[in-house]
């Protein structure tokens, strides 16, 4: 192809996806079917703003890297997503209520499947946010069916999926916490970590999302005495955020392996030196972060356990 030939979205979606060897199959998943895929390539059958945006999400990138034109319906309906997006960020709930509302009033019973994910995500949340649990779960179990069916299987192994749908698949691990079915949350978020751990390519993406999962998943380690695989997820994650110099879930991974290592003490397989150094970086990026709390009550563990003593 030229320089100066212009490449269309169906181009650019078909270019993306062979570079990182993924499979027409694995892409539309869930979204489409093979063949529908395969027309949307070669620039015989359009797609709206929706499905364009998420397999995007899905290829690892955000749609506003690329030129995409959608209607005027469409641009307006993205402008009310954003916004009820905005509204949960910034836990203004009623205004998101409020919003949410008026937008599946104007999608109306003919949603796509898309469109009805979005909406069942943000009630799912708003459900979440108010302590009804069963209804949150309801929401999200119903919102990741719809794009991933097999979500109950290994899905990891077969799909590609969008942060989109992997922050659903988070959302139900937390409510699933929450109500006390803590093995399932632990095998979503595991899942989730295996699927995240291969695309290399991706981690800038999905870094938050990693460490904020790492964080959940290394209690449920400590608890099962997994002690070597929570410093490997610790260390993992560390470097993650060195590489795209982040700092998100730094102290909180920094202390986890401060507790993995203490317990790899006490059978001798590493030095009381290592453990109070993890411990030392937690407790100073703690109070970086001005948590200071945190921050104490380690300084406490060191000076009573290690007799280390605090300089400035």
């Amino acid at each position: 192809m030229s320089k100066n030939q212009t490449w269309t979205i169906g181009e650019i979606i078909k270019q993306v996806r062979e570079e990182k060897k993924i499979t027409i199959l694995q892409l539309s998943r869930g979204l489409c079917s093979p063949a529908t895929l395969s027309r949307i390539e070669a620039d015989k059958r359009e797609m709206d703003m929706m499905m364009a945006s998420i397999l995007f999400e899905r290829l690892g990138y955000n749609l506003d890297k690329f030129e995409f034109y959608g209607s005027q319906e469409e641009c307006e309906q993205y402008d009310k997503r954003l916004s009820i997006q905005k509204h949960k960020e910034s836990k203004e709930f009623e205004k998101m209520e409020q919003e949410l509302l008026e937008y599946q009033a104007e999608i109306g019973e003919n949603a796509s499947p898309l469109h009805e994910q979005f909406i069942k995500k943000m009630w799912g949340f708003l459900a979440f946010q108010t302590g009804d649990y069963e209804r949150a779960i309801q929401f999200f179990e119903e919102a990741i069916r719809l794009t991933v069916p097999d979500w109950q299987g290994e899905w990891e192994k077969l799909t590609i999926l969008s942060l989109t749908e992997l922050e659903i698949l988070q959302l139900l691990a937390d409510v699933y916490s929450r109500t006390g079915r803590e093995e399932e949350a632990y095998t979503i978020r595991c899942s989730i970590l295996e699927y995240l751990d291969k695309q290399n390519e991706c981690r800038e993406q999905f870094a938050e999302l990693y460490t904020n999962i790492a964080c959940k998943v290394l209690p449920r380690l400590v608890e099962k005495g997994e002690f070597q695989k929570g410093v490997f997820l610790c260390e993992k994650g560390i470097e993650i955020l060195s590489a795209i110099v982040r700092m998100y879930s730094w102290p909180d991974l920094l202390y986890w392996k401060g507790v993995c290592l203490e317990k790899l003490l006490e059978s001798g397989e590493v030095s009381e030196k290592e453990v109070i150094a993890a411990y030392k970086e937690a407790y100073y990026i703690y109070r970086l972060f001005s948590q200071n709390e945190t921050a104490e009550k380690i300084k406490i563990h060191l000076e009573e356990n290690y007799q280390w003593e605090f300089i400035g």
